[in-house]
């Protein structure tokens, strides 16, 4: 084939909410670093959407169904099954290619699907993420099966952590969690039978559908919320496996500044100042674990929990570390945190040639008016501009200034010198 073909674009991507560097790394090579943000190369994407799945604010969303319309479907498919009287379904999530011929070939030679099995076909089985899982078993799924491709082993890896997820936040809202999540990576279609006709039925809670919605974490929240209802004895903090995206941070006051830096550097949101006082805020439901506050802590004071709270309070900010404001010792204005104030000066005092003295020492507990009006009457301080000594030229021009005002006259070689000088404006003085 010679000629030019359109290719689909299989993730769309917003950098405005992407926690650069969060996930892990393309198997295709179609993601690189960009800075600030990510770079997709859709000539080589292979929609394979372990980056949609992984990507904890959903800045990248796969559009090959969209997010939206995948819940959608697998709500419905689900739900028609229970209204025409269906019982213990099983949703069979398969490839268009790998997977379909599987099932074209058991149905041929073999004893086919089971009546309770509902198969689902997508361009790539790993872009479900543990929102749109649990989405399908709060629809009403009792178990959910991948099946997968073992030639595509490398694309895998992602979605074993979904699942791990799913099931800590299945087990910890008081749900059976074991034995419900299934990858079957096989090429073989007697196998593949002999394992979904062994499923064992379980006793379902009641299906439960759901409002459409496209944003990852607004979809998140709004299962997992149903979930914590619907479960027998949930806990409202769960611990989750290393790498989920829900957690806490946690700050060692000790050792903090309150320089904000961690502020800057959140991408969400989650960690947030008080303009009022110096004060660090965060915000656990708007946390996606991206590790860039631990990072860019000069103090290295911050670290991450992985958790899961359930509780209203985790919707609202809460106070991590706070202290009084340092106040002016000229003025008595506030103008920074005490801490950080004192950290300055104990790494300046001795080690700086500015700050020699105790009265350059003092410049540092000053706000910047202060500190300039300051240095401006200390004789040793640079800003104190000194008069430079009157040379040969000046000092005649000063005579001959003094002799007009004493009614004296000089002899024409002065005067003819004092002409000569360039008068401000003149092109010679420019």
């Amino acid at each position: 084939m010679v000629g030019t073909f359109e290719k689909p674009l299989y993730v769309s991507y917003d950098a405005n909410i992407c926690a650069h560097s969060r996930s892990g790394r393309c198997p295709a090579g179609a993601v690189s670093d960009a800075g600030d943000a990510v770079a997709y190369d859709h000539g080589i994407c292979a929609g394979c959407e372990s980056c949609a799945a992984s990507c904890p604010t959903g800045a990248v969303s796969y559009a090959y169904p969209r997010r939206a319309d995948f819940a959608q479907r697998t709500q419905t498919l689900v739900t028609i099954y229970g209204e025409a009287d269906g019982s213990h379904p099983v949703l069979l999530l398969h490839d268009e290619t790998h997977g379909a011929d599987l099932i074209a070939t058991a149905a041929r030679f073999g004893r086919g699907l089971p009546a309770n099995v509902l198969p689902l076909g997508l361009h790539s089985i790993f872009q479900t993420g543990h929102e749109t899982t649990l989405a399908a078993i709060l629809n009403g799924a009792e178990h959910i099966v991948w099946l997968a491709n073992p030639h595509k082993a490398e694309e895998r890896p992602p979605l074993d952590a979904q699942i791990e997820l799913a099931e800590a936040l299945l087990a910890g809202f008081g749900h059976e969690a074991i034995g419900r999540l299934h990858v079957l990576e096989i090429v073989d279609p007697d196998a593949m039978e002999e394992m979904l006709y062994g499923l064992p039925a379980r006793p379902g809670a009641k299906p439960r559908r759901l409002a459409t919605i496209s944003g990852k974490r607004d979809m998140a929240h709004a299962v997992l919320g149903q979930l914590r209802e619907t479960g027998s004895d949930p806990a409202d903090v769960i611990a989750l496996p290393s790498g989920a995206p829900y957690g806490q941070v946690v700050v060692d006051t000790d050792g903090c500044t309150l320089c904000l830096s961690c502020v800057s550097a959140c991408p969400t949101g989650a960690l947030s100042d008080n303009p009022d006082r110096p004060q660090l805020r965060f915000t656990e439901s708007s946390c996606v674990q991206c590790e860039l506050c631990a990072d860019t802590c000069p103090e290295k004071i911050i670290t991450l929990e992985p958790r899961y709270d359930g509780r209203a309070e985790a919707m609202s900010p809460r106070t991590l570390n706070e202290e009084e404001s340092a106040l002016c010792i000229s003025c008595g204005k506030p103008f920074g945190t005490q801490s950080t104030i004192n950290r300055i000066a104990e790494k300046l005092s001795g080690n700086h040639w500015i700050y020699r003295n105790a009265d350059q020492m003092k410049l540092i507990r000053m706000c910047d008016d202060c500190r300039v009006s300051a240095q401006w009457s200390m004789p040793d301080s640079p800003p104190a501009v000194r008069r430079a000594p009157a040379t040969m030229h000046h000092r005649r021009l000063s005579r001959s200034r003094q002799g007009r005002a004493d009614g004296r006259q000089f002899p024409e070689a002065q005067l003819s010198l004092r002409n000569s000088i360039p008068k401000a404006g003149s092109q010679a003085f420019i």
